[in-house]
């Protein structure tokens, strides 16, 4: 590993850390929700989904995911809901104490970058974002970010 792959591993590494702690998932502060009931929300959030699809997104067996699912019910997040099509199949929907979850979580997120963002110059933060999206294989868009198409 050269010194700049050495650098931007030590770079992320902190992203990461700075991103758990901004969160409340280390340095003793209580979060509202552990890192994979957290993960479980924003999942969720993103598309329908079963327990399946949780467990093999997680790589968790299904009792792990139905016990993190039962916390989340319990605390009001998710709820279950049976497909309309066929009742045998159980969806996992955020609730409306989830979405506000996931939009308090995001907030944070965008005043952590913001604050990161801020001390760059106009043009290094527009270098920072065509390097990111080169990095994350992410077409650059005015207003929005998409998959680039190979």
């Amino acid at each position: 590993m050269d010194e700049t792959e050495k650098g931007l591993h030590e770079c992320m590494e902190q992203l990461i850390w700075d991103f758990l702690d901004i969160h409340g998932f280390i340095n003793s502060r209580k979060s509202e929700v552990t890192l994979l009931a957290a993960l479980t929300i924003l999942l969720v959030g993103h598309k329908q989904i079963q327990m399946k699809d949780i467990a093999s997104a997680f790589n968790v067996s299904n009792s792990t995911v139905t016990d993190y699912v039962d916390y989340l019910e319990s605390r009001d997040y998710v709820r279950r809901v049976r497909s309309e099509k066929d009742r045998r199949e159980v969806y996992i929907q955020l609730t409306d104490k989830g979405r506000d979850w996931i939009q308090r979580s995001q907030n944070i997120t965008w005043d952590y970058l913001d604050e990161r963002l801020s001390l760059l110059t106009a043009d290094e933060r527009q270098q920072f974002v065509t390097l990111m999206c080169k990095f994350m294989n992410i077409a650059e868009r005015p207003g929005r970010l998409e998959p680039a198409k190979e």
